[in-house]
């Protein structure tokens, strides 16, 4: 599996457990990512080790059984859950379209893109993908992605 493609979000929150009211979504191509954020086209650069992994294997980070791992070595990160390893995440400044959409879409996009830039790791398993980050209190933040 590799992280590069297209995805759908479909829960978020703390542990990832909360559905979505709308679903944004995330591609991943070439080092850059890019989705519709609930309002607005959102573009921007995969940075560190993700992106250099990408541009080694010309396919994508890679994840198999026990966890991430680029062009076939062992993940280099902490344990996540349950002893799962993740692999680092993390984007450079995002660009936005500037189109004004009603409250509720707004309010998820910004929530989203929040929650994007703020991602630290990444674990993909059976064709889902998830971004994580701790939040103020400590709690993980998921946002939770299936393959479309």
């Amino acid at each position: 599996q590799t992280v590069a493609g297209d995805w759908v979000l479909t829960h978020w929150g703390a542990g990832g457990r909360e559905p979505v009211s709308l679903a944004p979504t995330l591609s991943v191509q070439d080092g850059r990512v890019s989705g519709w954020a609930g309002c607005n086209r959102y573009m921007g650069a995969l940075l560190g080790e993700g992106a250099r992994e990408e541009a080694r294997d010309g396919v994508g980070v890679r994840a198999g059984a026990a966890g991430v791992a680029g062009a076939g070595t062992p993940a280099r990160s902490a344990a996540g859950a349950a002893g799962t390893p993740f692999m680092p995440w993390r984007l450079g400044p995002l660009a936005t379209t500037r189109m004004a959409c009603d409250e509720a879409a707004m309010a998820v996009e910004r929530r989203f893109l929040e929650q994007l830039g703020r991602s630290t790791r990444l674990w993909i398993e059976g064709g889902r993908l998830r971004l994580e980050h701790p939040d103020d209190s400590g709690a993980v933040q998921v946002l939770r992605f299936d393959r479309r």
